[in-house]
């Protein structure tokens, strides 16, 4: 026990980021830990084979195939009050030399909030790394979210957030997407004991670029489409998903796409309610944003 509180004390130390990567690890460890005993205890864990494919003004700039594990594990409180932890990791290979798009990415979250029966509303603090061939880049967000239960199958989510920083190695950081203030909607419908499809959209907006004044337009564009299949084991779901991203510099007029198609399983455990994994307000590809802001439009 006093080993892990010196690597704690160690972690603390060392800068913003790894002590708010060494909270969340340590929420998600004290979760789990009770989730044997503790009828409160929620979350799940979902993992994923990925493809990609990136253009650049209309030009291939090659494809990457992977893996994505992530995972939320949540605890309820007296009055409707709730606090939860996410994890997501990616993993993949970039198939042609010319493609600098997403090596490998973390992404770490605390979400706080509360549950009025059809309704829910939290506040969201976290932090993401995007690794490319050309360096690294992180940021911090933050947002506000909410869940709104129209019927028993259908669910509607929102989330206003902000992305800014300027951790990383890629020209100290500054490129990519900063001061990125988004807006996500997204639905869940359950159609019925097998079937589920939901959907997100999302739009932001900042600036982008090391240059002096930093004031170059970023924006991006992106929506995901997916159908869920739930397995005899209502704890256990398999979906197919698929994605497409529009990503504009403003000062080089400067357009990248970028399409996505996930297979992927999802286990859940304890009584996630509306809190399930297609159920809560979705984090956008915040990962993705900066891999292909801080590289591919570079």
């Amino acid at each position: 026990m006093r080993a892990n509180r010196k690597d704690m004390e160690s972690s603390m130390k060392a800068s913003p980021k790894n002590r708010f990567v060494a909270i969340i690890t340590a929420a998600l460890l004290t979760f789990s830990g009770q989730a044997g005993s503790a009828q409160d205890i929620y979350g799940g864990v979902d993992l994923s084979l990925g493809y990609t494919d990136v253009t650049d003004n209309g030009f291939p700039e090659g494809h990457s195939g992977g893996i994505t594990g992530s995972a939320f594990a949540g605890r309820t409180f007296g009055n409707g009050f709730f606090a939860e932890g996410d994890l997501r990791l990616q993993l993949y290979d970039t198939q042609d030399f010319s493609n600098s798009s997403l090596d490998d990415s973390q992404l770490v979250a605390l979400r706080f909030g509360r549950d009025w029966g059809t309704t829910t509303g939290e506040a969201i603090l976290g932090y993401t790394m995007a690794h490319t061939f050309e360096g690294t880049t992180g940021r911090g967000f933050f947002a506000i979210a909410g869940t709104h239960e129209l019927s028993p199958g259908m669910t509607v989510t929102g989330l206003l957030g902000y992305l800014d920083g300027t951790d990383g190695t890629d020209d100290d950081g500054l490129d990519g997407y900063s001061e990125m203030v988004h807006v996500s909607l997204g639905a869940n419908y359950q159609i019925n004991d097998r079937f589920g499809l939901w959907g997100n959209a999302t739009y932001g907006e900042g600036i982008m670029d090391d240059d002096t004044p930093r004031d170059e337009l970023g924006r991006v564009q992106e929506v995901a489409l997916g159908l869920d299949y739930t397995f005899a084991n209502p704890a256990l779901k398999g979906y197919l998903g698929v994605s497409y991203a529009d990503h504009y510099q403003g000062g080089e007029d400067d357009s990248a796409y970028e399409k996505w198609v996930n297979l992927g399983v999802v286990w859940t455990f304890g009584d996630t309610g509306k809190r399930g994994s297609r159920t809560r307000p979705v984090l956008p590809q915040y990962e993705n944003w900066l891999a292909t802001s801080a590289s591919i439009l570079e």
